[in-house]
C-alpha cells in the first residue's frame, strides 16, 4: 500500500490518474471512494475527511458503533462516503438543470 502523508499526518488521497492499479481491488475501491479527499482514518473504521472542491465541497465523518478491527481500510465508511458524493453530485445536477 502506498501512502501520501502531508503535514500533521494528514493523508491526501490520490485522484484520477494517480490511483494505483497495482494495489489489490479492496484497496483500489477504498481509495477510489475517497479520491480527492484529505483527512484521517482511524483504527476500527472511523473516518474524518474533507474534499476542498470548488463545485462540491464535502466534509465527511463516520464513527462506527462497533470497533471493526478486521477492516483496516474502513470499507464501510468508504461506501457511505461514496454515496454522499453521489448524492451531492446528483443534487448539483438537479440545481443546474432547473
Amino acid at each position: 500500500m502506498i501512502f501520501r502523508f502531508r503535514q500533521l499526518s494528514l493523508f491526501a488521497f490520490p485522484s484520477g490518474s494517480e490511483l494505483y492499479q497495482d494495489e489489490p481491488w479492496t484497496e483500489r475501491r477504498a481509495r477510489g471512494a475517497r479520491k480527492g479527499f484529505y483527512g484521517w482514518q482511524g483504527f476500527g473504521g472511523s473516518v474524518f475527511q474533507w474534499k476542498p472542491d470548488k463545485e462540491i465541497p464535502i466534509g465527511f465523518a463516520y464513527a462506527p458503533t462497533l470497533l471493526a478491527w478486521y477492516d483496516p481500510l474502513a470499507q464501510k465508511g468508504a461506501g457511505l462516503q461514496e454515496e454522499v458524493v453521489r448524492c451531492a453530485e446528483e443534487r448539483l445536477e438537479k440545481e443546474a438543470s432547473s
